[in-house]
């Protein structure tokens, strides 16, 4: 059940899609979206520091303009946010802040459900025009499960691919996604997903998380696939499109370590495929 559904706001389409779909998912349950509006204005400081007198006089007028020209568009956003979510007939929020944006979305997930946002992040689109490395930290800082979509999304998503490697970490994304969606009037097909060169005793290794799924209601598939994770999963996750992977994160010497080390990476660099990272 999502009751409250935190989605960042950009100039994308990224962030277009995270709202459409935060808005499907709170009509079902009767939830709330809380729009979040950021002014970057460390980013903006960072991007216009000089040195001397007449620098410093060039860089507060450019960072005076940088601001004004962010109020201007998070203002848009946040009123184009508002049109959609009373389009969707859907109760919503909006919360308007300065500072970092990773920050301020960690900080606005402690009381929600879920972070809805996109592989893609434009939160610097005062200062930088390419991608920006948002998700990438709030994932390091997560208070609740994350999902991350790309711009073009096929709904509703009716299979789930879950990657399962026998850990506690594994377990724990399974339990998180079963509790965020076990209620949901729309059928789900799970892939539970095994990386093995012992395809057959892994297979059976499967066996008892399968029946937890079933317990549930979900129609489950399991499969055994050799090779390198990073690749397995990313092919198997793009023939079985449209679909979400499951991906688990835990503290390990102080640092979020990822399911499967550097799968995350892999997944999010390919910005295709919508993902789900359980804190």
């Amino acid at each position: 059940m999502s009751k409250r559904i935190v989605v960042g706001l950009d100039p994308s389409e990224y962030s277009m899609m995270a709202v459409k779909l935060a808005c499907l998912r709170a009509g079902l349950f009767d939830g709330t979206v809380i729009g979040v509006g950021i002014i970057d204005k460390p980013g903006i400081e960072a991007s216009s520091r000089g040195a001397g007198v007449g620098a410093s006089h060039y860089a507060k007028r450019t960072r005076e303009h940088h601001i004004k020209e962010a109020e201007e568009k998070i203002s848009a956003l946040l009123a184009e946010f508002t049109d959609t979510c009373a389009e969707h007939k859907v109760a919503c929020e909006t919360v308007l802040r300065q500072g970092s944006p990773a920050e301020i979305l960690a900080d606005e997930a402690l009381a929600a459900d879920l972070v809805i946002i996109g592989t893609r992040t434009f939160f610097h689109f005062e200062t930088q025009r390419s991608h920006g490395d948002t998700l990438s930290h709030l994932l390091k800082h997560q208070a609740c499960p994350v999902m991350a979509i790309p711009k073009d999304l096929d709904m509703p998503i009716q299979r789930v691919i879950i990657p399962y490697d026998g850990t506690r970490k594994s377990a724990l994304a399974m339990r998180s996604f079963v509790n965020l969606t076990h209620d949901l009037p729309v059928a789900l097909d799970l892939l539970l997903l095994a990386v093995d060169e012992k395809v057959e005793s892994t297979l059976a290794d499967l066996e008892s998380p399968a029946k937890y799924l079933r317990a549930y209601g979900y129609q489950v598939e399991t499969k055994v696939v050799p090779g390198d994770a990073r690749e397995v999963i990313r092919d198997v996750a793009k023939v079985n499109m449209p679909t979400v992977v499951v991906l688990g994160a835990s503290e390990k010497s102080g640092l979020r370590v990822l399911l499967f080390g550097s799968v995350t990476e892999t997944l999010l660099d390919d910005s295709t495929i919508p993902l789900y990272v359980a804190s």
